[in-house]
């Protein structure tokens, strides 16, 4: 009965658990330059300033190119943000990664059986890391 006991406890802390889905830390970029300059001006790259931390995660109902960027349900709480999913949506939840000073997203597809998501933190140093799904 004890080993039946803990089995269920392990099953539900498990299910509660959900899928951690983490953005990669930082990413690297190059800019091109696409316009013409004035006679007498040149361009270089920074190449120090290639690097990028990971800043935000936001999620969106279908595609980022949509736009459809969704606010947490908790937004204006003190919690920890979170967002509650249909899985009936007639379309998939995108997951957007943001990085600090850099136009590029990396994103991800949610788990279509997701019905909530909250953000992930780590502590050291104090910042966002992705989405814990449910």
């Amino acid at each position: 009965m004890k080993l039946l006991l803990t089995l269920s406890a392990f099953l539900i802390s498990s299910v509660a658990l959900g899928e951690e889905l983490l953005c990669p830390e930082s990413i690297e970029t190059a800019q091109t330059l696409r316009s013409t300059l004035p006679k007498g001006w040149t361009s270089a790259v920074d190449s120090l300033n290639g690097k990028h931390p990971l800043e935000n995660v936001q999620v969106f109902d279908g595609p980022f190119d949509d736009g459809a960027s969704l606010i947490p349900d908790n937004e204006g709480t003190e919690e920890t943000p979170h967002w509650l999913l249909s899985k009936d949506a007639p379309r998939p939840f995108t997951m957007a990664c943001f990085y600090s000073q850099s136009v590029v997203r990396v994103l991800h597809e949610l788990p279509k059986k997701s019905k909530k998501c909250t953000l992930l933190f780590k502590t050291e140093p104090y910042r966002v890391r992705g989405l814990n799904c449910e």
